[in-house]
């Protein structure tokens, strides 16, 4: 049986994701069970027993800490299943296979032996409790929070209809993880406390041990140290006793974390101290590597800066050999810490970045927004206030990132759950309107039965009968109708919350980065004495972003406008000059600051009939990509002349070209857009709101580009357009 043990502290690792718990029944302190169990596995055994008594040696190796001889037990306990054929003795296998890949912290291989118990488990209902206990741990593991709940929750149901008050106690217990990975500190300490009152009735030293492990970690992730060293203890007196060594290693840790975080400096190296050698002795390299990296942490809060390097070596080192990489990542951040410490903020920085890098690569978000808490700081104490400003920008917008999706987490569980209930109410309408159907045939035939006595009753039945036919199929083709125009309602309101969530999306991606900037500036003004220069050099870099946002205002207002109206044109003389003109005294602060020429060769009296608006969202669509997508010291140029009966404008630019790749997303109408040149943002529509306003007038837009040489955008309007 699984039970978790999970907390990342902002400090130090907190070691063990999973540990093996003992089978049910009371464990008390033994001579030496191993050696007793070895003893009987020795002896000559029919091949059912054998196995059973294999298996029972399993969890006692486990509960020791020697999973090298363990997994090799159960080899042997598989293929002897396999031999005779012993189905329980194999789902028995597969759930201690899980446990001992969950103790080795690779969930992966633990979920795919709980599918296959699972699939098999068919007719074995305690067995399958117990794999939907080993599924959902593993899906806790994995960060799956809501997946691990639904698991949780089969798991107790199972155990409930079995009468089994430990594995619901057990499985109430494991679920505490899960719930406080969804938010709710309050009912896992709620549960942890029944646990623990169920394990004191039954004696249980082994579950006494562990869940006072938890408590003692909750207690440290409340920050409440004192009453965490208070379970911690009574953890650690249960399992030396117990000689339960696997959770006697996570309360050494967790001792030390407390202790470390109290300042008590002396104490917590004792608990890592002790802790690293029964790991070593355990032949657990996580643990290794992560009590290694928790030395190195205590060291530098110690200032003994030499020393925390060693440390942070071996760990690093041990984390290459295995290909850990979350220990990779882990130890990248303290070499980071460490230089900053000895104010070597450079190579600080480049540790910082490795950290960022690879965590962004396996999508640990938490390891990617510490690792950029690091380069702002690491920057901002360099005295580089522009490029710590943009970290700090960064951060913000990461933060605001993952709280949207907790919110959208928390939202589709609502769904599920939601859409399970509805299912249930649904499943049992059908039945009892399968019940009424049945009730319905059994009565239709005691009138048949009746009805063949007289033949005029069978006449009034059956002209009754296609009577109510005919009043069937009428009412089934109002039905119809009424369904047809719900469906075409539903269509209507999918189309405008479409419209709605796009907006937001825009708004929450785009719009908010300004207010970020601002935000951020105050805070350096209000923290920090920044020179005249570098305070011009940062409002530069916010006007040029409150300039750009500008634009992406006008084009979310005529999207939306468009998409909720339809396009209207105001049709009037329009002066392109003037037009182009007026675009330029916006577009040219943006091009002025990235150091592009822009220039405009426009015949002064070249007017036609558009809508003077639409005319200037394409002028200044175009100018403000062709800005986004060129260096310094490139060149923009817009030409305009009247060629028959049109109006053709051509924008080119010297920048930095089109991808083949991505020419056909150009113009496209879904949100999509690239990074500048200097990593500014957009909207993804001015482009798509280009070509619908070129068309709306009879016009038509196409592009040019060459990755490496630039791009050109040519339209061309009527000079008389048809109304409408």
């Amino acid at each position: 049986m699984v039970l978790i043990v999970s907390s990342l502290h902002n400090m130090c690792i907190v070691l063990f994701l999973a540990g093996v718990f003992p089978a049910p029944g009371v464990l008390q302190a033994q001579t030496d069970p191993v050696q007793e169990a070895e003893y009987q596995v020795e002896e000559e055994l029919p091949g059912r027993e054998r196995v059973d008594l294999l298996l029972e040696l399993v969890l006692e190796l486990n509960r020791g800490g020697e999973f090298e001889e363990s997994r090799e037990r159960l080899d042997e306990a598989l293929e002897l299943s396999d031999e005779i054929g012993y189905q329980e003795g194999y789902l028995r296998v597969l759930a201690l296979y899980g446990d001992f890949y969950l103790n080795q912290g690779d969930h992966i291989s633990a979920l795919e032996v709980a599918r296959q118990g699972l699939d098999a488990s068919a007719g074995y209902p305690e067995m399958r409790m117990e794999l939907s206990g080993l599924m959902a741990n593993s899906y806790r593991m994995a960060g799956e929070a809501s997946q691990a709940m639904r698991y949780y929750q089969d798991a107790i149901q199972l155990a409930d209809s079995l009468d089994n008050e430990r594995e619901v106690a057990v499985q109430v217990f494991n679920m505490t993880a899960a719930q406080k990975m969804l938010g709710d500190q309050s009912g896992a300490l709620e549960n942890l406390y029944e646990s623990l009152q169920f394990a004191e009735s039954e004696a249980d030293s082994a579950f006494m041990a562990v869940i006072l492990n938890n408590i003692g970690q909750s207690f440290n992730e409340l920050q409440d140290y004192e009453q965490a060293t208070g379970y911690l203890e009574r953890s650690e007196e249960l399992s030396r006793l117990s000689g339960y060594r696997t959770n006697l290693l996570r309360t050494l840790v967790n001792q030390g974390v407390s202790h470390a975080e109290m300042e008590d400096h002396d104490r917590a190296s004792g608990f890592y101290l002790e802790a690293l050698e029964l790991a070593e002795e355990m032949g657990n390299f996580t643990t290794v590597i992560r009590v290694n990296y928790n030395l190195g942490q205590l060291e530098l809060s110690r200032n003994n800066l030499e020393l925390a390097r060693d440390y942070f070596d071996r760990s690093m080192q041990e984390s290459r050999d295995y290909n850990f990489q979350e220990g990779i990542i882990y130890n990248s951040i303290g070499y980071g810490e460490l230089f900053q410490a000895r104010e070597e903020y450079d190579m600080a920085g480049q540790w910082y970045e490795e950290a960022r890098s690879l965590a962004g690569e396996l999508q640990l978000v938490q390891l990617v927004a510490r690792s950029m808490e690091g380069l702002y700081q690491t920057q901002r104490d360099a005295g580089n206030y522009p490029e710590s400003l943009q970290w700090l920008e960064q951060l913000r917008e990461l933060e605001d990132s993952l709280r949207t999706e907790e919110r959208e987490r928390m939202r589709s569980e609502f769904e599920t759950r939601l859409n399970l209930h509805q299912s249930e109410e649904e499943n049992q309408l059908l039945r009892l309107r399968q019940e009424e159907q049945e009730a319905r045939i059994r009565y239709q035939r005691a009138w048949i039965y009746t009805v063949l006595v007289a033949l005029l009753l069978l006449a009034v039945l059956a002209l009754y009968l296609y009577r109510n036919s005919n009043l069937r199929k009428g009412m089934n083709r109002v039905l119809k109708e009424r369904h047809r125009e719900i469906l075409a309602k539903n269509d209507e309101l999918d189309r405008v919350n479409a419209v709605k969530d796009k907006m937001f999306a825009i708004i929450a991606h785009d719009l908010r980065g300004p207010l970020s900037s601002l935000q951020s500036l105050i805070y350096l003004l209000r923290e920090y004495d920044l020179s005249k220069e570098e305070l011009h050099e940062i409002i530069d870099s916010l006007e040029y972003k409150l300039h750009s946002n500008a634009s992406t205002i006008d084009n979310l207002l005529a999207w939306a406008k468009s998409q909720m109206q339809g396009i209207q044109l105001d049709l009037r003389p329009v002066n392109l000059n003037s037009a182009a003109r007026a675009v330029i005294s916006q577009v040219g602060v943006q091009a002025e600051q990235k150091g592009v020429e822009l220039t405009v060769t426009v015949p002064n009296k070249l007017e036609f009939l558009a809508d003077y608006e639409a005319v200037k969202l394409i002028l200044r669509n175009l100018l403000v990509n062709a800005v986004k997508f060129s260096n310094n010291g490139d060149r923009i140029e817009l030409v305009a002349s009247e060629i028959g009966d049109s109006v053709e404008v051509r924008v080119s630019d010297s920048g930095v070209g089109i991808p083949e790749k991505d020419q056909s997303r150009i113009f496209n109408s879904s949100i999509h857009s690239e990074p500048g040149t200097m990593r500014e943002k957009g909207s993804g529509l001015g482009l798509w709101l280009c070509k619908e306003f070129v068309e709306k007038h009879g016009g038509s837009i196409r592009f040019e580009s060459k990755v490496g040489e630039g791009t050109t955008f040519i339209f061309s309007l009527p000079l008389q357009p048809e109304p409408g």
